[in-house]
């Protein structure tokens, strides 16, 4: 009898080697970093060579039959990210060919090595079925009635040890979920916030188009508001009205599942939950220094409002979430010390007692706590999502998350037991926004999925307009932080193209951009010294928006090549600088220890530290943005504005522009206009800004004048322009312009 076919265990093909058992892609031996699903559509595309692998195959290798998802823009990204590991270019193919409307051929010469039969070399660890033979010849001349209890016993014994096996392997492997996607929204009109209702009929959630309520067994869906902005969501537990709450406004609103308009439920506070009986509403208001600081509770009727808890200035507390029974309250606290912060989920029982902390971790910022989000699975479980400690805990397009349930004693309300991964869920979505059905079942989630890209346009000859953008960088994910080189013929930015965040070089028109060295550790925000001699940026990966709750090193590496050498260590606001004239100066921005103050400091590139510039008083409760201007003698910066989670994504009005030659510091009040988005830069010629403006439903970039004059640049329906930098010469403007692939899925089989 022929042996069965194996599939190959290693396959060669160029200098490359797939191994399919260890889920690895090595390169003379050196294994490259490829997240899991581009290995498997590399693994099937080489099992195959020169045949035609359809799309539809591939679909169906990376999400089975079961999960419905809009899978165009995940091969894309997965072929894309196969091509950068392998340096295969799409138009002279040496590994994968595209067949315009057929599908994907392996193109390659491969050669396989295939797994040994078992026998010695198999694993000693791998459990063993006991398999009873046709005939016992041990058991011959046995009487009857012995044969058959042998059996009987060799049979439950074999039983017992088939159901141990799976027993374990049921123990060893995540919970297999079902997946539906219950929306389908764009780039252009992501989900920004859903909760599934407790009898499992609808769901409520939001997007750039307003507030909308969606019969899950019809799919009929029926807009209930056309306020664009995040929102949180409560139902009560009949699942025939709901509460909403602006994540960046306070203030609660109760919609309808019959229509009509909704009203103002109360006037302050950001929504947390219902209780279980729908008699008392549980949020959080009075913004401290990192955000809401205390817990309330008030009546369905919006009447009866009493303060539950307060956890100080230094604190924030969010998401107070009812226990099933409705006997405790779970929350979620961020604490800032001294150099990060302390993030925890605690239970309290509705006397005040003291807490039981079931989660706790520190983190550097709260954009990099592991915990994503969590609530209460039933009253003796919760469900939480946790981001991996090997995903970049900033974006989103590489955060690995998976959910995880954690045992909880009903009665003391601590943990009562360790967490089980319930899921194994692709690399590239963020995972929150957890809404459980009343029976605990089925949950809603909403998988964010980010990307930033860097567009150029070009200016008129009077820098007041400019043309339509097109897309410098191809590749989907983190492309941020766009600098200019000093001949305006090539950008400079941070990608995390290859896995972690470097710094990338593209020229102007190329296709293609290279990697800046930068050691082994991460690298972001590139300035260009001002020679243009050396390459500075900033490690670990650091946020511009936020500032640095621990010190980062700035560091500088010759653009010809070499190895990269420390220039200075800093708690940085925003990123450092250098002009373009003024006698090259570079300055960095730093928080005095009390945060009362930001104190501007010159540095060399080559001898570190050098003297204070200037200092101005500052809001402790907010963060800053800031330019220098081209010729080095100004610095404009602009104030944001935290929200009540704590997070940043706008600044307010007005700009100040401080001098540094002695000059009376100025403001300018944007005629028309006191909302930003996070970033102020100078143009080329040192006699306007460009900032981005947020309309209702889109981004604009504006140029203003020093008397607050503002011109809007470029205007587009669906664009999420956050950011304009101008080329030193004036004639072009790299925009930075961020997206998010934001659907709610409902996951079953808890």
């Amino acid at each position: 009898m022929a042996s069965p076919a194996h599939a190959p265990s290693v396959i060669c093909f160029g200098p490359f080697e797939l191994d399919a058992a260890g889920g690895e892609l090595r390169k003379g031996g050196i294994s490259l970093k490829i997240h899991p699903q581009p290995f498997r559509v590399l693994q099937l595309l080489a099992e195959r060579p020169r045949q035609i692998v359809s799309r539809d195959e591939i679909r169906k290798c990376l999400w089975g039959g079961n999960t419905f998802v809009d899978f165009d823009g995940g091969i894309n990204s997965c072929l894309n990210q196969i091509r950068i590991a392998l340096g295969d270019d799409p138009e002279k193919p040496r590994y994968i060919e595209t067949i315009p409307r057929r599908g994907y051929r392996f193109v390659a010469a491969v050669s396989s090595q295939f797994p040994a039969e078992r026998g010695a070399g198999a694993d000693e660890h791998a459990p063993e079925l006991l398999v009873v033979p046709e005939k016992n010849h041990e058991l011959a001349g046995v009487p009857r009635k012995s044969k058959v209890l042998a059996a009987i016993i060799a049979g439950a014994t074999a039983l017992a040890l088939i159901l141990g096996f799976y027993a374990w392997t049921s123990r060893s492997a995540p919970r297999e979920l079902r997946e539906t996607q219950l929306t389908a929204n764009s780039s252009d009109n992501p989900v920004t916030g859903d909760a599934i209702s407790p009898d499992g009929k609808y769901l409520a959630y939001s997007d750039k188009q307003g507030v909308h309520l969606k019969l899950l067994a019809t799919g009929e869906t029926q807009t209930l508001s056309q306020i664009s902005s995040d929102w949180y969501f409560a139902w009560y537990p009949d699942s025939t009205r709901f509460l909403g709450s602006e994540i960046a406004r306070h203030g609660l609103w109760i919609f309808s599942v019959i229509g009509g308009t909704p009203r103002k439920f109360l006037e302050d506070g950001i929504l947390g939950s219902v209780a279980p009986d729908g008699s008392t509403v549980a949020f959080t208001r009075n913004t401290g220094r990192v955000g809401d600081r205390e817990v309330w509770f008030v009546g369905a009727d919006g009447s009866n409002a009493r303060k539950f808890l307060d956890v100080g200035e230094d604190t924030a507390v969010q998401e107070p979430w009812w226990s099933p029974d409705g006997q405790r309250i779970a929350y979620y606290t961020q604490r800032q010390l001294s150099d990060r912060f302390e993030v925890k989920v605690e239970t309290r029982d509705l006397k005040g007692d003291a807490p039981a902390v079931i989660y706790s971790e520190f983190a550097a910022t709260p954009e990099k706590s592991k915990l994503r989000d969590f609530n209460w699975l039933t009253a003796g479980s919760m469900v939480l999502s946790l981001a991996e400690p090997d995903s970049d805990l900033v974006n989103t397009f590489t955060v690995r998350c998976n959910l995880w349930e954690l045992p909880i004693d009903s009665r003391s309300g601590r943990a009562a037991g360790t967490m089980k991964r319930l899921t194994n869920l692709p690399v590239g979505a963020d995972v929150t926004y957890l809404y459980p059905t009343a029976d605990g079942k089925r949950i809603s989630v909403l998988r964010m999925l980010g990307s930033v890209s860097v567009y150029l346009a070009d200016f008129d000859a009077g820098g007041r307009h400019i043309s339509p953008p097109n897309r410098l960088t191809a590749t989907d994910g983190w492309n941020n932080a766009p600098v200019w080189d000093r001949d305006s013929r090539a950008i400079f930015f941070e990608s995390n193209r290859d896995g972690r965040l470097q710094i990338f070089r593209q020229e102007v028109g190329g296709d293609t951009a290279g990697l800046v060295a930068s050691g082994t550790g991460e690298a972001s925000v590139p300035v260009v010294s001002p020679d243009g001699a050396f390459i500075l940026y900033v490690t670990p990966a650091h946020a511009m928006v936020g500032g640095s709750a621990t010190p980062v090193q700035l560091m500088r590496v010759p653009r010809d090549g070499g190895p990269p050498q420390q220039i200075l260590s800093a708690h940085l606001v925003d990123s450092p600088r250098c002009a373009r004239g003024g006698g090259g100066l570079c300055a960095i921005a730093e928080p005095s220890e009390d945060r009362k103050q930001i104190i501007f400091t010159a540095f060399d590139v080559l001898h570190g530290r050098g003297r204070e510039l200037a200092r101005i008083d500052a809001d402790p409760n907010a963060d800053y943005g800031w330019d220098l201007s081209p010729d080095g003698t100004e610095i404009s910066y602009i104030k944001r504005v935290p929200r009540s989670d704590g997070k940043i994504f706008s600044s307010e009005g007005p700009i100040h522009v401080l001098s540094l030659n002695g000059a009376p510091p100025r403001e300018i009040q944007v005629k028309g206009m006191n909302e930003f988005r996070e970033y102020v830069d100078w143009a080329a010629n040192g006699k306007g800004l460009i900032l981005a403006h947020p309309t209702e439903t889109d981004a604009e970039l504006i140029y203003v004048d020093m008397a607050g004059n503002a011109n809007v640049l470029w205007r587009q329906k669906g664009a999420a322009a956050v950011r304009g930098v101008s080329s030193p010469d004036g004639r072009h403007l790299a925009i930075l312009c961020g997206g998010a692939y934001n659907n709610v899925w409902m996951m079953e089989n808890f």
